[in-house]
């Protein structure tokens, strides 16, 4: 759900709704996030702007 949050494709409030959850549960989720995603994904993980160059 945080994930989806992230993209931009939806407001918080349209995936709340598809969620069935708050908004501000789904805000604190993606703030969350964003704050750690690092620890989420693991350290060394490629920027996006790595990912181009390889590609």
């Amino acid at each position: 759900m945080a994930l989806a949050a992230i993209q931009g494709d939806r407001t918080l409030a349209e995936l709340a709704g598809q969620f069935d959850v708050h908004p501000n549960q789904m805000q604190d989720w993606k703030q969350k996030l964003v704050a750690k995603a690092e620890t989420v994904f693991g350290a060394g993980v490629a920027d996006a702007s790595d990912h181009a160059q390889i590609q």
